[in-house]
């Protein structure tokens, strides 16, 4: 899989109502654009978007109640598994919050997930830099819509010394 000059769009459920939903995929429809959306709830929406080419379901999990002690007998392991029963088919996931550790990404593998998203890095990155337990974990790129810079051109960025099995790079203006 190639994945060179390509933007991901990525979408949250965050609980979201129907409403919201069918507002949400009729904006998708329009603009004819693939993307992921992070599941959060089951929704009749889901039959819809799992019936559209152009979309693909990952798990959005809260590990958040867990790390302020309010679990309510829930773990790491509850969370991923009933997300994983709404969506089984899920290849990807992103935590709430962005949490993230080396327990939850090898759960995740286990549990059949490829891709980890929890990277966030406010710096322009020019090529996917990580492979853990045999799953992809990209960096998020800072997307300007403003600019819209539709693909990172390699020939804007520069490689840090030291750097072996990455492309780290500044945007040079």
């Amino acid at each position: 899989m190639s994945v060179d000059k390509k933007v991901y769009l990525t979408f949250d459920m965050e609980w979201a109502n129907d409403n919201v939903l069918k507002y949400f995929y009729n904006l998708l429809k329009e603009a004819g654009v693939p993307a992921t959306i992070f599941v959060t709830h089951e929704t009749k929406w889901l039959e819809i978007f799992r019936g559209d080419s152009q979309i693909e379901l990952g798990i959005h999990p809260n590990f958040n109640k867990l790390l302020l002690g309010e679990s309510e007998g829930n773990n790491y392991k509850k969370i991923f598994d009933d997300l994983m029963r709404i969506v089984p088919e899920a290849v990807s996931y992103r935590s709430h919050s962005l949490t993230t550790s080396s327990g939850l990404i090898a759960y995740a593998a286990q549990k059949g997930l490829r891709f980890d998203l929890n990277n966030y890095v406010q710096i322009l990155i020019y090529k996917f830099f990580r492979k853990r337990y045999n799953m992809i974990r990209p960096s998020y790129i800072r997307f300007d819509w403003r600019r819209a810079v539709l693909y990172i051109d390699e020939s804007k960025y520069t490689k840090r010394a030291g750097d072996s099995e990455c492309c780290y790079g500044s945007f040079l203006e």
